[in-house]
């Protein structure tokens, strides 16, 4: 889980950068991989949830 939460911190880092510089093909590519990260924690969640 630490490691999924360093790479949305890095996906944050990113985004700003994409913005500021009005980079809109990163910001797609960024939104992509967060929701991607974001599906990989949840999924991780329910296994821990389910063997409690």
């Amino acid at each position: 889980m630490a490691a999924n939460d360093e790479q949305i911190a890095d996906i944050k880092d990113a985004m700003l950068v994409a913005v500021l510089t009005d980079d809109t093909e990163l910001q797609s590519e960024l939104k992509q991989e967060y929701a991607s990260v974001i599906e990989d924690t949840n999924n991780k969640l329910q296994e821990v949830k389910a063997n409690d």
